[in-house]
C-alpha cells in the first residue's frame, strides 16, 4: 500500500511540474512567430490585470 501510494504521489508531482506553453526553442520561423504571439498575449493580459486593478482601487462617484 505504501508503495502504490508513493508511486501515485510520484506520478502527480510529475504531471503537474509541467512548462505551460512552448515546449521547444523557437528556432524556425514559425517557432519564432508563436513566441511573439505568446509574449503579445502575455503583456496584453498583465496590461487588463493592471487597468482592472486601476479601476477597482479608483474611489467611485468621481
Amino acid at each position: 500500500m505504501r508503495k502504490f501510494i508513493l508511486i501515485s504521489l510520484s506520478l502527480g508531482l510529475l504531471a503537474a511540474c509541467g512548462y505551460k506553453g512552448a515546449l521547444y526553442l523557437p528556432d524556425s520561423e514559425q517557432g519564432k512567430k508563436r513566441a511573439e504571439n505568446e509574449k503579445k498575449r502575455a503583456s496584453a493580459a498583465a496590461e487588463r490585470e493592471q487597468r482592472a486593478k486601476g479601476s477597482a482601487s479608483a474611489p467611485s462617484g468621481q
